[in-house]
């Protein structure tokens, strides 16, 4: 949801609009190995004065509907994006009282100047399968020309919006599991998602080159029609990772490739002691329905070469996975969405 709001009257009049970068997210969750959720802002900042301002102060509190606490603390997850060079990233407000609140530097930004700024925040906890709801931010903003102290030195008027962000809970089930997170990369965060079934016979990990909306759903299917010989189920992971505006998915040229995890318990398997890892089957089905084998390795420390859109990354003894403790793991490299069935 994008709103917009014009703080500051005078000289100093800056035209400030925001859009979720993560429309849908899970709350977090400390059950079944789901890490804590983040949710993210873009914030555009265009300068509409001719004196330029130097500094910007962001405030947002947070309620939900599902009446879960929510602590916004840009401590934990902040990041700032100035592809026009523009400033120096944003930092916590000075004081310690008040983590809500961040402080980016413009950099004195001219008139019809913009400055995009990132602001990441982890998702309170809530409990696995619960309702569905929404988080409002209430944002406040403030600008002047000094200031290192956490109100403006020259504040002109601060203005007030909000927007909203749909919110479910981490599913994990014995035959299903879901997890959707704004992925943080290079900051506190690890820059990669996981989803775990409550069995733990299944688990997803996907690892991201650059910071995207992450959607992950895990299924599993009785033995009719299972995917292979070697299986009792059949085990499917769905893996979304699109643009919040466009809906379109979200490319990674010249970046890297995604890192994607797939584990599976021994248990799920119609013969654990007999059966052989390098005989496993991994297939994938894109957007589009067109199914493929995954069956190629990849090339060492490189991601697919094209026309390949998955790889397998081969164990040390150079077979397909890794036998690790009870669970078979498979290793890939891809770059698009798409449906893993392994």
């Amino acid at each position: 949801m994008g709103m917009a709001a014009t703080a500051g009257t005078g000289g100093n009049a800056l035209a400030i609009k925001s859009y979720s970068m993560a429309p849908g997210v899970s709350y977090s969750s400390s059950a079944f190995g789901v890490a804590p959720t983040l949710t993210a802002y873009l914030v555009t900042v265009e300068s509409t004065s001719n004196s330029g301002a130097n500094n910007i102060w962001l405030t947002a509190k947070a309620t939900s509907s599902l009446g879960v606490p929510v602590v916004v603390d840009f401590k934990s997850a902040t990041a700032i994006d100035f592809p026009s060079a523009h400033g120096t990233p944003c930092s916590p407000a000075p004081t310690v009282t008040d983590p809500s609140r961040v402080k980016c530097e413009l950099g004195g930004l001219v008139s019809g100047a913009k400055a995009q700024i990132v602001l990441e925040f982890k998702v309170p906890t809530a409990p696995l399968n619960s309702a569905a709801s929404k988080i409002r931010f209430d944002w406040s903003v403030s600008s002047g020309q000094g200031g290192a102290d956490n109100q403006p030195s020259d504040s002109n008027t601060t203005q007030s919006w909000y927007s909203e962000t749909a919110v479910t809970t981490a599913v994990s089930t014995p035959t299903k599991s879901q997890v959707q997170s704004y992925v943080s990369v290079g900051g506190t965060e690890t820059g990669q998602l996981s989803s775990v079934m409550t069995d733990s016979s299944a688990k997803t990990t996907v690892k991201l080159p650059k910071a995207a909306p992450v959607f992950i759903e895990q299924n599993e299917t009785s033995n009719k029609g299972s995917c292979s010989p070697l299986y009792s189920s059949c085990l499917a992971s769905e893996l979304k990772i699109k643009d919040p505006v466009t809906e379109s998915a979200i490319a990674f040229p010249g970046l890297g490739f995604l890192e994607i995890t797939l584990e599976r318990a021994m248990s799920t398997l119609k013969n654990p002691n007999k059966a052989d890892i390098a005989n496993a089957v991994l297939s994938y089905i894109d957007d589009q329905g067109n199914p493929s084998d995954i069956s190629t390795f990849c090339v060492e420390n490189q991601g697919p070469v094209p026309p390949q859109v998955n790889c397998i990354v081969p164990s040390t003894d150079n077979k397909k996975g890794s036998v690790e403790g009870n669970k078979w793991v498979f290793r890939l490299r891809g770059g698009k969405n798409g449906l893993r069935i392994f």
